[in-house]
């Protein structure tokens, strides 16, 4: 757990107490918040990954390339990169405009 986040002496007690009245084993709680940590920290890179590449290739992202970025966060990081790296605004946006 504490890989994630570090919990003080009443956080963890805290935490534990509510492991507790779960009815889990401790490895399945711990890998159930690690895997939503994880799965949210992935969706946070890819966008951040997703916006670089759109403003270093179009500049600034207005609202139109920034609302194709939900359909990139939908596939996968080569599917994804392909698109970003090789086609045009004009492509993109045809092809990912919702």
């Amino acid at each position: 757990m504490d890989v994630y986040l570090e919990l003080n002496a009443a956080e963890e007690e805290v935490f534990q107490t509510v492991v507790d009245t779960m009815g889990l084993t401790e490895q399945e709680v711990y890998m159930e918040i690690v895997t939503s940590w994880e799965r949210k920290a992935i969706q946070v890179e890819r966008r951040a990954t997703i916006t670089k590449i759109l403003k270093l290739r179009f500049g600034d992202i207005d609202a139109s390339l920034e609302g194709i970025i939900p359909a990139f966060l939908q596939l996968s990081p080569d599917e994804y990169m392909d698109s970003l790296l090789q086609a045009d605004r004009e492509e993109l946006l045809s092809r990912f405009q919702g």
